[in-house]
């Protein structure tokens, strides 16, 4: 297994414990998170800490939300209508 890489060991992992999506709630992301150490505990859950210790994930969670954006409506309206707000807000300055 040594000349496996990272990425081969957590699909072989996946594999032997039948994990192929992770649609409907998070419960196949919380035991990746639990293999990789992180438990809940009384200061959150495992996903949590796994986020709050690797920025990286979260990033890549807003840039795959980027990607996506424009597939959900509901997204996308409420985008608009933040920025919408955002506007307004800057065009109300003194003036």
């Amino acid at each position: 297994m040594n000349d496996m890489s990272g990425g081969e060991l957590l699909q072989k992992w996946l594999d032997n414990n039948r994990i192929w999506n992770f649609e409907s709630n998070t419960k196949n992301l919380e035991k990746v998170v639990n293999l990789l150490g992180y438990r809940d505990s009384a200061f959150g859950n495992a996903v949590d800490d796994f986020l709050n210790d690797n920025p990286g994930a979260q990033a890549a969670i807003v840039e795959w939300i980027g990607d996506h954006v424009d597939k959900v409506s509901e997204w996308r309206e409420n985008l608009e209508d933040e920025v919408g707000q955002d506007e307004e807000d800057d065009n109300d300055g003194p003036g």
